[in-house]
Parts: structure tokens; sequence; C-alpha cells
């Protein structure tokens, strides 16, 4: 592994002697956030995009999202994303685009279906970036991360349009489940949470759906993986339970007639019991 390490940022090197315009970073490896902070903060360009080290981006991606971007005067464009394995991709040509202001945003990042909360299929104006750095050791750093430009950018472009090939590999974080990576979803969770309900309070409803939403999804990620006996550790009874507990008192009829049917209908199960939850739930995911 270190042999390729070696191989890889030689080659690097080679190819940023060939073209000015690339700069090539040498640093221990410290994790995705504290990558992504040093591109930040050594970017010379007026837009910033992140591709993950095993995807895959369409050729036109980053010239369509530019262009989305001057045409609608937004300072951030994201489009959808292709998950796949190792079949061939094949990118979407013909595309719609939306404008859409800054409630409006933040609206479908708390839907988390049209808008979701990855850096890596979207572009941003580079001042967004003032003050704003992705936090270092923690998994889901981009839910603790880009809201906060979500709050800062005046509007946010969506294209219809799938131009990010995400590689669903077995050993990544939303592939694999642990005690550990469920928390640091919590924790992000509620730091996303408490920011949000005092910056845009008149989208408590939208907020609040986001949290019952996530609560629903910590357990999927039991059923999913197979993980029912972890519903008895003291350290996630204390954590995820108290995160039902609160999702229950914040998912009102307001917030019900905003959500969709199928997580209104897991809601209801999860609240009644969670074992039972969880043991129906892995049947879904055979």
């Amino acid at each position: 592994m270190m042999a390729q390490l070696i191989i890889h940022g030689i080659l690097c090197d080679e190819i940023a002697k060939k073209d000015k315009r690339i700069k090539v970073i040498h640093q221990k490896n410290s994790g995705l956030s504290a990558a992504r902070n040093i591109g930040i903060k050594n970017a010379n360009g007026k837009y910033i995009g992140f591709v993950d080290s095993d995807d895959v981006i369409s050729s036109q991606m980053y010239e369509v999202m530019y262009k989305a971007i001057l045409d609608s005067n937004s300072q951030i464009a994201t489009c959808n994303n292709l998950h796949f394995y190792d079949e061939e991709l094949k990118f979407d040509e013909v595309y719609k685009i939306e404008v859409l202001n800054q409630d409006e945003a933040i609206k479908e990042l708390m839907r988390d279906k049209k808008i979701m909360n990855y850096m890596c299929n979207k572009l941003f104006n580079v001042e967004l970036f003032k003050d704003i750095e992705l936090p270092i050791g923690k998994k889901f750093e981009d839910v603790g991360t880009t809201f906060k430009l979500f709050l800062k950018a005046k509007n946010v472009v969506y294209l219809d349009m799938k131009l990010y090939g995400y590689y669903g590999r077995e050993d990544s974080i939303t592939s694999n489940y642990n005690i550990n990576t469920s928390i640091d979803f919590v924790k992000m969770i509620k730091y996303r949470y408490d920011i949000l309900i005092e910056e845009k309070p008149n989208l408590i409803e939208y907020i609040d759906m986001n949290r019952v939403n996530s609560s629903i999804r910590s357990f999927l990620d039991i059923a999913k993986h197979k993980k029912i006996k972890v519903l008895k550790n003291k350290e996630f009874k204390k954590i995820l339970y108290e995160e039902l507990a609160l999702s229950k008192k914040l998912n009102t009829k307001k917030v019900r007639e905003i959500n969709t049917k199928k997580l209104n209908i897991l809601s209801k199960i999860l609240y009644f019991n969670p074992y039972i939850f969880c043991f129906i739930m892995k049947f879904y995911y055979k």
C-alpha cells in the first residue's frame, strides 16, 4: 500500500509539471475532512467541487453546473447521483434546471431526496467557505457542513440530471454499520438541527421532519445490517433511544402533513416498538 501511494504521488507530481494549473499537495493521511480543508485553503479558482477517490463524474458535469450557476445567478449548483458497482455508467444528457432561493433550497435539503447532503455532487462558490471548515475525525462530515454553505447562498440551482457516479463499495461508511458511526450520525444531525432552528425558525416543520426521519434512518441501518442485538447496547440506548423519544415529540400533525406517506408509516411502527420495527425491516432488506 505504501509503495502504491508513493508511485501515485510521483505520478501526480509528473502531471503537475506538464500542466501548471494542477497543484499537488502531499500530507499525512488524516481523513477526508482534513484533505478537503487543505484543498479549500489552497484553491485559487472562484468555484470548487469535490470528487471522492473511487467515484466517477460525467465529462460535462462541471461545465454544465458552471453554466447553470452563471445563468441563474446562483452560488451553488447540485445534480443527481448515479449509483453503480462494476457496470458501465450511462450519465444523463438531457436535463432541466430549477432555481431555488435559500429557504426553498434548505427545505429540499431537509427532505433529503431531490437535494441531498453530499458535497461531492455539487459546485460551490469558494467564497462560501470563508470561516467554514469540515469537522475533523467525524463521520458524516457532509451533514455538519453542507447546510452551512446553503445558509450563506442566496440561490441554489438544481439540475435534474445524473452527472455524478457514486461507487457503492462494500466497505464504505454507508454500507457498513457499527455503533460509533451511528452515534456520529446522530451527533451531526443534532448539531445541524440546533443551528438551523436558530437560523431558520420559519422552516421549523421541515427541520423537525428531518430530525424525525433521521431517527428512522438510524433504526433502518440496524435492520439493514441485521444488527438487532445492538438495541441492547447501553451506549446505543442512551443516545439513540433519547433521539427516538425526541422524534416522537417532534412528529406533530404539521410535520406528518409534509412528510412522505412511507416515512409516516415507518414512524408509527418504530414508535410502537423498535424491536418489531427492526425485525420487520430486516426482511425488507433481504
